[in-house]
């Protein structure tokens, strides 16, 4: 997922998919999505709060790996406080510009209203 946070608000601004496969007992990344996993930024903002309060100070862009269980549970792998790979699609999917969505929370401690177009999902 990739989120925005202030030092007081967080936003999920997408949820994206990557698909690996087990072959021969080594784990394959066999591609990305932008945006594919939209269905659970619910999930994924519930998510994104707890990583809030549990990290004090973990503001601007930042993104968190997550695997989702049969049962739509989320786990959290890691948290990346830094630009991640999905970032380059970010501004063809969003009608803002992402750098200045990350300009706005830093420099004005402001989250700007995140609106997609039209729930476009791209591949990497």
């Amino acid at each position: 997922m990739s989120v925005l946070s202030t030092y007081d608000q967080v936003q999920v601004i997408a949820g994206h998919q990557q698909w690996i496969a087990i072959e021969n007992g080594v784990f394959k990344f066999k591609g990305a999505g932008v945006n594919q996993a939209s269905q659970y930024l619910p999930l994924m903002q519930d998510m994104a709060e707890n990583i809030h309060r549990a990290i004090p100070g973990l503001t601007g862009y930042w993104g968190a790996d997550l695997i989702l269980t049969p049962d739509r549970q989320l786990i959290l792998v890691e948290i990346n406080p830094r630009l991640t790979t999905p970032y380059i699609a970010l501004s063809r999917l969003l009608t803002e510009n992402p750098t200045r969505m990350i300009l706005d929370v830093i420099l004005d401690n402001r989250l700007t209203a995140v609106m997609t177009q039209s729930s476009l999902a791209l591949n990497l």
